[in-house]
């Protein structure tokens, strides 16, 4: 099957990221001063500023309008450093380290060169097998709340961290969210002697856009859940993506990472003390417009912490779904699309059910076609759509009439072992990597798909004719 110019363009790079909340702006107005009082809000005008991460100088610290419009003429929380003492080297608010040097009555002068920050990664495949809970994973990071494992898939994965990449196969497991409704899932706890910036490299196995998000428990009730502002999107399981979620833990602080909801792969932790992170442009990709037969790409930056941005100046984060833009539709002249020359009438060839569902219980029954003439249910099971994924589906048989010889693809999104599907009397394993793509070629003919008794779930289905 012929891959998207998305996915090419991923492939190429052979790397990417993926952080932080969608962000809807405001305009701002402002003095350019103290631009609100805490809340967010813009005291003159009543605009929601969108703040970057604390900035500093040798006196005092701030946060800055990111909004679009706005290149740091909005400041907010200005404040002077907060040192426990005369002695004391790192602001308890930012992160801001100076140098003490000299004596006497009322402290020593300080001088301020640019902080030396300590970057260590913890990546999965240098941990145990099996980690219980309590087991260190390093730098003040341990297991909470569950016991989980380490396990290496069949899929590398790539990043950046501080400019090198990352590469990696082996994961910590986390499940759903931490004390959700299927019981307490695995997360990560961090206790943060001083000011510390978390890069996580994850990865979901699923279709659906999956978020990571700190909490102040391992157990959070209904009405606590993750802290405001922290959940960040990690992305889906497209490609060999590893998406980012970057986290700011103060000074004796305690959080716990976990997922927002469905379950997620940690690769690796980038664990960075000493003052402020300042992240580089790594790469930059140009905009690639989609057509009636590829998605596109928006234009994006990735810095060197691989993260993905939409402007140069790394203020407007973005995740990879978010750049993907949809195919656009055909232009038929005279029965043929001026374009790419599809027949107007031509048969269905690929059944995308993540489009096709609406997330409303049963979705088909017998003699159903999908709007195909190659593809008919004979035996319904038990299915349904999987609402914004695809389908869901139990001891189903499908029909396949195959009219010339052709490419029979099959995608998957599930991840539990013990799947198998059956093909005019060949089993074929459907389990233990995401978005598993199976293809056989089909010579002209009548072909029975039979699901066994557990769950599959189906991205899409497709049938092409090979190339002469």
């Amino acid at each position: 099957m012929r891959k998207s110019k998305f996915m090419k363009a991923l492939l190429l790079l052979g790397m990417s990221a993926i952080t932080a909340t969608a962000v809807a702006f405001s305009a701002c107005g402002g003095d350019g001063n103290n631009g609100d009082n805490g809340d967010g809000k813009d005291d003159a005008t009543g605009h929601t500023h969108t703040w970057s991460e604390y900035k500093s100088d040798a006196t005092q610290h701030w946060k800055e309008c990111t909004a679009e419009g706005h290149d740091g003429d909005v400041k907010g929380y200005v404040a002077v450093h907060d040192w426990d003492n005369d002695e004391d080297t790192t602001c308890n608010t930012c992160g801001y380290v100076r140098n003490v040097t000299g004596g006497g009555e009322g402290g020593g002068e300080t001088e301020n060169p640019p902080a030396e920050l300590t970057q260590t990664l913890i990546k999965a495949e240098d941990l145990n097998t099996s980690l219980a809970v309590g087991d260190s994973i390093g730098n003040g990071l341990t297991i909470d709340n569950k016991a989980t494992e380490i396990d290496t898939g069949d899929s590398v994965y790539t990043s950046y961290f501080n400019g090198e990449e990352i590469s990696t196969a082996s994961r910590i497991k986390l499940g759903g969210t931490i004390n959700g409704s299927s019981g307490a899932q695995a997360c990560i706890k961090v206790t943060a002697t001083t000011a510390t910036t978390l890069y996580v490299y994850a990865y979901s196995g699923g279709s659906t856009d999956r978020s990571l998000a700190l909490y102040e428990t391992s157990t959070p009730d209904s009405g606590s859940k993750f802290i405001e502002g922290t959940s960040q999107s990690i992305g889906n399981g497209s490609g060999t993506a590893l998406g980012v979620a970057k986290f700011s833990i103060g000074a004796g602080e305690t959080r716990y990472i976990g997922s927002t909801g469905s379950g997620i792969n940690i690769y690796a932790i980038g664990v960075i003390t000493g003052g402020t992170v300042t992240e580089t442009v790594k790469s930059a990709v140009e905009a690639t417009p989609a057509t009636c037969t590829e998605t596109g790409i928006k234009a994006h930056w990735i810095s060197n912490y691989g993260v993905y941005y939409t402007n140069e100046g790394l203020t407007t984060v973005t995740s990879i779904p978010g750049l993907v833009t949809e195919e656009i539709p055909h232009t038929y002249v005279d029965g043929h699309c001026s374009v790419c020359g599809r027949d107007e009438n031509a048969a269905i060839t690929k059944i995308d059910f993540a489009k096709l569902s609406d997330g409303s219980g049963e979705a088909y029954d017998v003699d159903a076609t999908f709007g195909t003439t190659w593809l008919k249910v004979t035996t319904k099971g038990t299915s349904k759509w999987a609402s914004g994924s695809g389908l869901s589906t139990k001891s189903s048989v499908i029909e396949l009439t195959v009219s010339e010889t052709s490419t029979f693809s099959i995608c998957y999104y599930s991840t539990s072992s013990g799947r198998t599907f059956n093909l005019n009397g060949t089993d074929y394993e459907a389990n233990s990597a995401p978005n598993k793509t199976v293809v056989v070629e089909l010579n002209a003919g009548t072909y029975t798909l039979t699901f066994d008794g557990n769950e599959h779930k189906v991205s899409w289905i497709s049938l092409l004719p090979s190339a002469e």
